[in-house]
């Protein structure tokens, strides 16, 4: 994956802008390499990089001695030999396990899914197209992360995807919906939701019960995103500690993605006070590791001054310098109930119209304590 900043980001962007609107339709040759480098006063190593990663994508066709051809998808795919499609982020830590899970699982019923990454931030547009190409195949079952298509205004590309599953919702024999959707016009098929606000509501509690009574959320966003994970865990912590007297809560931003800048004026206001907060709760478990070195840096411990908190109970959670406590979200019951659905629906026609919630459960390793009164 080509990565922030890099300097064939607009040579990859025009092209992809260009495939979508139909300037560059299937078929047509692009460019040569040493035009479009002297076009976007790039170096022809970019612009192959650009061109080698579109290519893997199966956007571009590379014929030797031909020249690169915009890819025709309607033929990447043979319906014949298309059962069941997954549309996700099927790389990294959790979101990565739980794919994998799911492969394994369909496996084990002669079932071989063909899978697209949706995860790839810097090719969203790619992943739109590669959904159109799923649907056009029309799968016997197709498992979509919700998570790209929550609502119809959530940028152009989620946009496009929103509409492109609504819109052919009825064509696929059993839409399946992991992780959230939460739009109120969403389409027909069976959803499987991880809880995140009921995960909010155990960490409040738990937090609420240890003595916690200032309390930091370390978000993407102040406020958090609508429509995201994090606005429910954030719904479900409030939820409880809203009602508990004398309770404090500030909010903490994650830097963007590509950012590195730690918003280190903001720790000193909150944390060199004698009433520094006693708790910190991250969004997702690698955002706390530069906690535990801002915090020793001014003398406060990890967790005798100041719990921490994390969410996916991924590996890094034994990276840390002291195991964290975090959520654990029930992949394995998700993956199960998912591959139930296909067996149920495999031999019929009759779309599904079920949603099941998926609970989570609070690991609590050595990385909260007791609050200690400051």
């Amino acid at each position: 994956m080509l990565s922030a900043g890099f300097s064939g980001d607009s040579l990859r962007d025009d092209l992809l802008k260009s495939i979508r609107d139909g300037s560059l339709r299937p078929g047509t040759r692009i460019s040569s390499f040493r035009t479009m480098a002297d076009q976007y006063k790039v170096s022809l190593n970019t612009v192959q990089r650009v061109i080698a990663e579109l290519v893997d994508a199966r956007v571009l066709e590379a014929a030797h001695g031909r020249g690169t051809f915009v890819a025709n998808t309607k033929s990447q795919v043979k319906t014949t030999e298309f059962g069941v499609g997954i549309f996700a982020r099927a790389s990294g830590d959790f979101f990565g396990d739980m794919i994998d899970m799911m492969r394994n699982a369909l496996a084990e019923q002669n079932i071989k899914p063909i899978i697209y990454d949706a995860g790839q931030e810097r090719f969203e547009l790619v992943c739109a197209s590669q959904l159109k190409e799923m649907i056009q195949a029309k799968p016997k079952a197709l498992i979509v992360d919700g998570a790209f298509g929550t609502s119809a205004t959530g940028g152009a590309n989620k946009a496009y995807l929103y509409n492109a599953i609504k819109r052919h919702a009825d064509e696929i024999s059993d839409l399946i919906v992991i992780n959230r959707w939460d739009h109120p016009d969403r389409p027909r098929g069976n959803y499987l939701l991880f809880d995140y606000f009921d995960a909010g509501v155990q960490i409040g509690r738990y937090l609420l019960a240890m003595g916690h009574r200032s309390i930091v959320l370390n978000t993407y966003g102040v406020p958090p995103r609508k429509g995201t994970s994090e606005e429910d865990i954030c719904r479900g912590i409030h939820s409880v500690i809203d009602t508990a007297p004398g309770m404090k809560v500030e909010y903490f931003q994650v830097p963007e993605p590509g950012e590195v800048n730690f918003d280190d004026a903001r720790f000193q206001r909150l944390f060199k006070t004698p009433d520094h907060p006693t708790a910190v709760v991250n969004m997702a478990d690698y955002l706390a590791e530069p906690w535990f070195e801002r915090l020793a840096k001014i003398g406060l411990k990890v967790p005798d001054d100041v719990s921490l908190t994390g969410f996916f109970n991924t590996p890094w959670v034994k990276k840390l310098p002291v195991p964290l406590t975090s959520v654990q979200l029930n992949i394995e019951k998700l993956v199960l109930n998912t591959i139930n659905l296909i067996q149920r629906h495999r031999n019929t026609e009759k779309p599904g119209q079920e949603t099941i919630d998926v609970g989570a459960s609070l690991v609590v390793r050595q990385s909260t304590a007791q609050a200690t009164p400051v």
